[in-house]
């Protein structure tokens, strides 16, 4: 856990770093606009409203744009500020992952960081509706901006690297066991000698190497 952490500080270290060429001039200008100023209440207007997170996986629960005759969004905020629908896959990757079968699975430790960029993207999209949000206001910069729910962004990126990661472990080794492209590996104890089998064709039966 230590080297992971160390790790994962030493990254946002280098990455505020390189950041700096964009974040630095927003800090200048954004002392000359009507954000200095900004007050909680400005913070908390673009914020999440939780019970809206459902959006995420219900995209067209409140309306939409008419398209395949749903009925028109009429809600006082931009739709697509709320929506951070990315697709059915990465939500069933996620769940998935988080399933019985792969809690002891050597890569699990990898996926952790998914998990938590999923949440810190859900606390930051919430905003002044969450316990923390006169934390965040007093963030230089972040503070002065409104559109927190924008951060359903960074759920969508955690979802996406989930659903790649569920690709490697789960539906990758199933095609390959069905296709019989994966090799199949034998060793004997008494004489040390190690038989890999490959399938090349299926005449043949595949071939052999000791």
């Amino acid at each position: 856990a230590l080297p992971i952490l160390s790790l994962t500080i030493g990254a946002g270290m280098v990455g505020g770093l390189l950041s700096a060429v964009l974040w630095m001039p927003g800090l200048a200008w954004e002392s000359q606009t009507q954000r200095h100023a900004a007050t909680y209440a400005f913070l908390a207007t673009g914020s999440l409203p939780p019970r809206l997170t459902i959006l995420s996986v219900l995209p067209w629960l409140i309306g939409g744009n008419g398209n395949f005759g749903t009925a028109i969004y009429a809600g006082p905020y931009n739709l697509s500020e709320l929506n951070g629908y990315i697709g059915l896959l990465p939500l069933m990757a996620g769940c998935g992952l988080a399933a019985s079968r792969f809690r002891r699975h050597a890569q699990r430790s990898q996926w952790l960081g998914w998990y938590l960029l999923i949440a810190l993207g859900l606390v930051l999209a919430w905003g002044g509706d969450t316990p923390i949000g006169h934390l965040l206001y007093h963030i230089p910069y972040y503070g002065q901006l409104r559109d927190e729910s924008r951060n359903l962004l960074l759920v969508d990126l955690g979802l996406a690297g989930l659903l790649a990661s569920w690709i490697d472990v789960a539906i990758l080794p199933l095609r390959a066991s069905r296709q019989g492209t994966g090799p199949a590996r034998t060793r004997s104890a008494e004489n040390g000698v190690s038989v890999s089998w490959t399938p090349m064709m299926p005449a043949t039966g595949g071939k052999i190497t000791l």
